[in-house]
């Protein structure tokens, strides 16, 4: 009964929260989904806030890369306990995170606002993980990383590496310039730069490639 309780509760929380985001921005289609993302294919969304957890560990890879292919912005909704598995997630290609918490709503405002200005949103806990891996990086496998690009002729700055880790990670220019404190334009630039160095123009290769230098077991699993 409790349970059941909750549902309800948790269902009129989430439709108050989809009639706030229309109300607010009547322009932009912003559909919730539990665990059938393709459905909403059928009504063509901007923006898509899902319940990540919710939807089964069998369907919800293919489906989220459904949605990429689609280029729906997708804000996946988590506890705030799941900073580890929120890393996961955006490897995965989530453009945004929200904890589920007593400021989801302005935080989804946020983020929607954030988007129409061409800037990325992450909790300031998933920023401070991911810098603290970057600096683990630094430590520990920067000599390696620098000696395979030094070996095969790659001659990168420092800023250059560390966008270069994080490109390799799968991170998205927004987020990564949301990490390292840096215009998205400023990371454009880094990125271009790394591309002429390493003679490669597709995003894919390069990570790719910079795959090839750290192998598993080369670098610990984040």
């Amino acid at each position: 009964m409790k349970e059941k309780q909750t549902n309800t509760l948790r269902q009129t929380y989430l439709e108050d929260l989809y009639e706030l985001l229309r109300q607010q921005f009547p322009d932009i289609s912003i559909y919730y989904a539990t665990n059938d993302y393709k459905m909403l294919l059928t009504t063509d969304p901007v923006i898509c806030i899902a319940d990540v957890q919710r939807c089964p560990d069998d369907e919800r890879d293919e489906q989220l890369e459904t949605l990429k292919r689609e280029r729906i912005t997708i804000i996946a909704l988590l506890e705030s306990v799941m900073e580890e598995e929120a890393i996961q997630w955006i490897e995965r290609g989530i453009d945004h995170i929200v904890w589920k918490d007593e400021i989801m709503i302005p935080s989804i405002v946020k983020i929607i606002q954030n988007m129409q200005k061409n800037r990325s949103f992450l909790p300031g806990e998933v920023v401070q993980s991911l810098m603290q891996m970057l600096g683990e990086m630094k430590e520990e496998h920067k000599e390696i990383f620098t000696y395979y690009l030094e070996d095969n002729a790659i001659n990168l700055t420092r800023k250059e590496i560390d966008v270069a880790y994080l490109l390799k990670k799968g991170l998205k220019n927004k987020q990564i310039a949301s990490i390292l404190g840096l215009t998205e334009g400023t990371i454009k630039i880094h990125i271009s730069n790394i591309y002429k160095k390493v003679g490669i123009k597709q995003r894919k290769q390069v990570i790719k490639l910079f795959e090839h230098f750290i192998q598993p077991g080369k670098e610990r699993r984040l």
